[in-house]
């Protein structure tokens, strides 16, 4: 824009340059009327010149300005012929006077071009320096504009963006809410399923505990009475077995009995009798001692041949033909028949030997009540060699 402007400033100056050689160069016409009185010079319409009116260039003094008196017009041609012609004034005198009208005249007129020259110039710089200063006002409201403009975009884009990120942190919230919400309750449903699972498995675990309790102890108590029942059973066997043993011990006893003393002895008799009921009451009925003298003898022999039939029936040992082990145990008995204590009196050189003689002792449970209060110590031999 400024380029153009000063493009515009050189033709113009050119022009003013040109009109006023143009100017200079121009020719005066005289018109001469048949007035012999009048001469006239005339330059070509709209320049300036002698015969310019007053106002066509500044500074111009005379006729025509306002508050001077008019100018008298030459008469016409009718009222030229009744004015009387003056003297035909001297042609030097003319010519000069031609001459410095035409100076006064191209001086005037250089003068008015530079003058105009002058105030074009001036007009054009005016209005170059305000057509700069209106550019430069321009430039600076558009700047300013632009300025504003820019700084409104921005300010929009960042109120845009802005809004965006909340909208963006709102969503984001909302959405961290909902999934933080959805987790919560998939974790209590899940908790809550767990926990009604949970329950559900104690359940059916206590209740399969409980039946499995239940059954077991059926089990146990049909076990338990199965077992008491053997145990009982075994027990009677156990007893029946014990009293035909002693019935058959009593027997052999008697029978030995009366093999040493006689048939007719009637202590020996009485004594056995007494021993048979003992033993058919199970070791714990009857009692006390025999008559006096030899009868008393034979009783304590007699029961100690009880004694050793019942204990040796509850010796575990192998029979040796090539191997003779002896050994001699004495038990203590109370009035009940009880074995209160056994010891080992001999030992036969083997402790499993003198254990298992021992150890019969100790297996039998019941003994007949002594027939007299004075037999309470009994001493019994084991042999390896005697038949069982």
């Amino acid at each position: 824009m400024r380029y153009l402007s000063w493009l515009f400033s050189v033709f113009l100056h050119l022009t003013v340059v040109l009109g006023g050689i143009l100017l200079s160069n121009l020719e005066m016409r005289k018109i001469r009327l048949d007035i012999p009185v009048y001469e006239f010079e005339m330059l070509d319409p709209g320049l300036a010149g002698p015969a310019a009116k007053p106002d066509a260039a500044p500074g111009w003094e005379g006729p025509g300005q306002p508050g001077q008196p008019d100018t008298p017009q030459p008469p016409g041609p009718k009222e030229a012929e009744k004015i009387p012609q003056p003297p035909k004034p001297d042609e030097a005198a003319a010519k000069a006077q031609q001459e410095a009208a035409k100076k006064a005249a191209e001086d005037a007129a250089k003068k008015a071009a530079a003058d105009e020259a002058a105030r074009k110039v001036a007009a054009e710089k005016a209005a170059s320096e305000k057509a700069a200063t209106e550019k430069a006002q321009a430039e600076k409201a558009a700047r300013e504009k632009a300025a504003a403009d820019e700084a409104a975009r921005i300010a929009a884009e960042k109120a845009a963006r802005e809004k965006a990120a909340k909208e963006a942190a709102d969503k984001a919230a909302a959405e961290k809410a909902a999934k933080e919400k959805a987790e919560k309750e998939a974790a209590e449903k899940a908790a809550k399923d767990k926990a009604a699972k949970e329950a559900a498995d104690k359940a059916a675990k206590d209740k399969a505990a409980k039946d499995a309790a239940d059954k077991a102890a059926k089990d146990a108590a049909d076990k338990a009475a199965a077992e008491k029942a053997a145990k009982d059973k075994a027990a009677k066997d156990a007893a029946d077995r014990a009293a035909r043993e002693r019935q058959d011990v009593l027997n052999q006893a008697l029978k030995d009995a009366k093999s040493k003393t006689g048939s007719g002895s009637n202590t020996v008799a009485q004594e056995l009798e007494k021993l048979r009921r003992q033993a058919g009451q199970g070791g714990g009925g009857g009692g006390g001692g025999g008559t006096a003298g030899g009868g008393t003898g034979t009783s304590e022999a007699v029961y100690g041949g009880i004694v050793e039939k019942l204990i040796k029936q509850n010796w575990r040992f192998p029979q040796f033909t090539n191997l003779k082990l002896v050994c001699v145990v004495e038990l203590q008995i109370d009035r009940d028949g009880r074995i209160q204590s056994v010891r080992l009196v001999s030992s036969s050189g083997r402790t499993d030997f003198d254990n298992s003689a021992l150890r019969a002792v100790q297996d039998t449970e019941n003994l007949p009540k002594p027939p007299s209060a004075n037999l309470g110590k009994l001493e019994l031999t084991f042999n390896s060699q005697e038949k069982r």
